[in-house]
């Protein structure tokens, strides 16, 4: 019997605590002191907010309604059965639960690991017993054996003696991004985002509701905020410019692809034409001019497609001499694979990548 009793000073720590998974709760019968079948544990409540959050009570699920069971009734877990000490006294579940609901809330979600600056996937969470009472959440799995765990195929495989090793992150090394009850935290340093991938800041942004993504992007250098924003899906795109200071827009498209630029405003003309217009007009003159350029082309068609931005080297230079060309160029040029090759009066000649140019030997020919 694992003794689940909150103390009046329930510490995680000391004496070697058993645990289980949120996947060990989830869908486990609920039964009274004399055997009979209440429910079934459809979520775990969770003190939010602090290193290890102590385990407040299950939501017990029947056909008929949801409540919820203080974690105080719960005398044992054991081969997914869960029993009660005493008389069920439960009451109703809230929307607005003031506690973090595990399963809602953290499972599948993308969370950031602040020690190692990267985003990780809760496959499952570790729940700790500590000795002197109290359940904590402890840890998330981030391994496949976590999500073979929830699929209940784990056992399947220890039978035939394949073993999954879980990864588990420590809870006090996160940062969960998704949103509970009292709405979205964030609790990501803007000193960790700036050292991440933007197209990992976009799934942070893409999981925040449209003001709390909007600050995220606001504490983000314009040239950061550019790559985050062409990382993110059309719609949100013109969500989040929308809610930007006229200035600040402009700023960030400046630093965009101008294709991805273009098309942004593209979307956003047609739901707010005088504010795109706005926007190209503050943009710097030369900025604005690609951008116009490429606004006049349908979007899936070949000009609609290009981009504005390449190298360009002059045919008969030499592959050192291309290289530096290549070099003083790139700083504008934010994707850049392949550099062409012209003739004196600019007509294309051909192609190379960069692969190509990097190994050929310094002193021949273009």
């Amino acid at each position: 019997m694992i003794d689940v009793r909150i103390p009046a000073n329930p510490s995680p720590v000391g004496g070697g605590p058993q645990s289980c998974y949120l996947s060990d709760l989830l869908g486990a019968p609920v039964h009274s002191p004399n055997g009979v079948w209440l429910g079934v544990v459809s979520d775990v409540l969770a003190a939010p907010s602090v290193d290890y959050p102590a385990i407040l009570g299950l939501v017990l699920s029947t056909k008929a309604a949801s409540q919820c069971v203080s974690i105080g009734l719960v005398s044992a877990i054991r081969h997914r059965r869960v029993e009660l000490n005493g008389p069920l006294q439960g009451r109703p579940l809230q929307d607005d639960e003031p506690a973090l609901r595990l399963a809602r809330y953290v499972l599948d979600r993308q969370i950031l690991d602040s020690h190692g600056h990267r985003l990780v996937r809760v496959n499952d969470l570790q729940i700790a017993f500590g000795a002197a009472g109290g359940a904590f959440v402890v840890g998330i799995d981030v391994s496949t054996a976590g999500l073979l765990r929830r699929l209940g195929v784990g056992s399947v495989l220890h039978a035939v003696g394949v073993r999954p090793t879980p990864k588990l992150v420590p809870w006090e090394s996160i940062q969960p991004v998704a949103s509970w009850s009292e709405g979205v935290q964030l609790g990501v340093a803007r000193g960790d985002l700036a050292r991440m991938h933007p197209a990992d800041i976009a799934l942070l942004v893409s999981q925040l509701d449209q003001q709390r993504g909007a600050d995220l992007l606001a504490g983000l250098e314009d040239q950061l905020a550019a790559d985050t924003l062409g990382e993110v899906d059309d719609e949100l795109q013109v969500e989040l410019i929308k809610g930007m200071s006229a200035d600040r827009a402009a700023d960030i498209l400046e630093d965009m692809d101008p294709d991805e630029a273009a098309d942004l405003l593209g979307d956003l003309a047609e739901e707010e034409p005088d504010r795109a217009a706005d926007l190209l007009a503050r943009m710097e003159p030369d900025d604005a001019d690609e951008v116009r350029h490429l606004l006049a082309f349908e979007d899936d068609s070949a000009g609609g497609l290009m981009t504005t931005d390449y190298v360009t080297i002059p045919r008969g230079v030499t592959v050192g001499e291309a290289i530096g060309i290549v070099l003083e160029q790139a700083r504008g040029v934010p994707s850049l694979y392949y550099a062409y090759v012209v003739e004196n009066d600019e007509q294309l000649a051909g192609a190379l990548s960069l692969h190509e140019l990097i190994i050929a030997e310094p002193a021949d020919p273009i």
